[in-house]
């Protein structure tokens, strides 16, 4: 994989090894990552999760990493102080551990995307003013 770094700045250093066809035969994939301080229990990122698994899918992705499984309640260890969330918090002081909401999010789609999964194309169409949603496949 390539990249590997913030999703914002994503585009002008990646079309440069993409649009080279000798080094874009070494590319399997683009990296990128976000993070957030530690927040137990927010379903607000575990949505972030899903919409960013799906708007991958929607775009041919067929990966998806996450940087770590487990964390302690601060957030770390990490060597460089950069304390975030994680899909498991492990308490350092007792023999607990929990599953934060992205753990959830994470093993639904780990569950149901099976090796070889067809992608189906879809479109959704949004209608606020009757608050509905229509999926067509």
């Amino acid at each position: 994989m390539i990249w590997d770094d913030q999703l914002l700045d994503i585009m002008p250093f990646i079309r440069v090894i993409l649009e080279d066809k000798e080094a874009a035969e070494y590319v399997s994939g683009v990296a990128y990552h976000w993070y957030s301080r530690l927040s137990l229990g927010n379903w607000t990122r575990a949505e972030r999760y899903a919409t960013d698994i799906i708007e991958g899918l929607n775009h041919w992705s067929t990966g998806w990493v996450d940087w770590n499984l487990a964390l302690d309640e601060s957030g770390g260890p990490n060597w460089v102080n950069n304390f975030i969330d994680s899909m498991v918090i492990v308490n350092n002081t007792s023999p607990e551990y929990y599953k934060q909401p992205m753990y959830y999010v994470f093993g639904h789609f780990s569950r149901f995307l099976r090796p070889g999964s067809t992608r189906l194309g879809h479109s959704i169409i949004k209608n606020n003013a009757e608050n509905e949603v229509k999926l067509t496949v």
